[in-house]
């Protein structure tokens, strides 16, 4: 094997692993493994509550805005969800909008596919 083909080999193998490594990380996958007991445990009473709150879903290009009823979780802890959700699936982009009337709104969003991700992780009821 001459010096020119063992550098091509070379080269497609490392430039087939970038390939590989660029799509894990464009892989819209949460990982499970980002959280101790103890969190994941908070994380999944927290989701089950603003679930449950959620008085209001808009669509749009990207995602979802949730409006939440306050009296059934707070702003607090919400944002602790939040910050569960982010260390697991670090794809979501998030916002929290409280307005003068007190409407609060949780806006969660993404680069392409995570809308799809959402409605089947969030569906409407």
């Amino acid at each position: 094997m001459t010096r020119t083909n063992v550098l091509k080999i070379l080269f497609l193998t490392g430039l087939a692993g970038s390939v590989c490594q660029l799509q894990a990380s464009d892989a819209l996958a949460c990982n499970l493994k980002a959280l101790t007991q103890a969190e994941r445990a908070r994380h999944q009473q927290l989701g089950h509550a603003w679930h449950a709150a959620v008085a209001d879903r808009r669509e749009f290009g990207d995602g979802y805005a949730f409006r939440i009823d306050p009296s059934k979780i707070s702003i607090v802890e919400l944002a602790e969800w939040i910050g569960y959700e982010q260390k697991c699936c670090p794809f979501f982009r998030f916002r929290l909008d409280v307005d003068e009337a007190r409407s609060v709104w949780m806006t969660l969003s993404g680069r392409p596919g995570v809308k799809q991700f959402i409605a089947a992780e969030f569906p409407a009821e």
